[in-house]
């Protein structure tokens, strides 16, 4: 069921371990239950990198006064 909560999903463009198309499957079936997604892809494989922290700390501040 649909949540008022908000979702970031994250993808590297190169990740061996979960591909992009998978990624991107699950964020439409997401979207199309009503999810509200904020869907972000980073040139990188299966891993973290500082762009990556840097949008999440950013979108995480979008909701510090709720």
């Amino acid at each position: 069921a649909p949540t008022d909560v908000p979702v970031l999903m994250a993808h590297g463009t190169s990740d061996p371990v979960i591909a992009l198309g998978v990624g991107q499957q699950s964020m439409q079936t997401l979207k199309a239950r009503g999810v509200d997604i904020d869907w972000r892809t980073y040139p990188m494989a299966h891993e973290v990198s500082l762009a990556e922290i840097n949008d999440i700390a950013a979108w995480l501040r979008r909701f510090q006064s709720r």
